[in-house]
Order: structure tokens, then C-alpha cells, then sequence
């Protein structure tokens, strides 16, 4: 029997998924999401909603490695929204709707 993924990958891809496959844990996926989310910041308001996105599937990956609890996970999203927002209001304060 074939391997479920294997029929659709290159030879290079099948390779990386072996290697792939034996890597153990979130910690290399958890740094290499929050890298991407700071080039993200560093792209501009443009990809706000992309950071957004990778904060949430962040929050999931790092509940997933610390098998989190859902209020735990909840309060964790919760403050990342949190944070970000500051960030938003900070670094495009033109962007910022105001209610007066």
C-alpha cells in the first residue's frame, strides 16, 4: 500500500515529509510562526489580518503543546488579541477608528 501522501509529492517533497514526519513537538513550528509573524509587523498594516490569523493558529499550536485546557487556551487568545490590538493602535494610529 502506498503512503496516503505519497502518490502527489516529488521525489524532494517525499523526502522532506519523511523528515518531516520525525520531527517531535510544536517548538520549531510554535518559533518559526512567530518569526513570520514579525516580518508580518514589519510589512505594515496590510497584514494585520494576516498576523492576526497566524496569532490564532499560534495560540492553537502552543495549547496543543502544552495540551491547555479551553479556558486556558480562551484566556491565552484573549490577551494575544489583546497585545495585538496595542500593537495596531501604536503602529497605525491613523487606522484607529474613533467613536467621539
Amino acid at each position: 500500500m502506498r503512503d496516503f501522501y505519497g502518490s502527489v509529492l516529488d521525489a524532494a517533497h517525499q523526502t522532506t515529509l519523511k523528515y518531516a514526519a520525525n520531527v517531535e513537538g510544536l517548538d520549531k513550528e510554535i518559533a518559526l510562526l512567530r518569526m513570520k509573524l514579525r516580518d508580518a509587523l514589519e510589512e505594515g498594516p496590510e497584514s494585520f489580518q494576516l498576523m492576526v490569523r497566524g496569532m490564532e493558529l499560534l495560540v492553537k499550536l502552543v495549547s496543543a503543546r502544552y495540551r491547555l485546557s479551553k479556558k486556558a487556551e480562551k484566556d491565552i487568545a484573549s490577551s494575544a488579541a489583546n497585545v495585538l490590538r496595542g500593537l495596531a493602535v501604536q503602529l497605525f494610529p491613523e487606522s484607529r477608528d474613533d467613536d467621539a
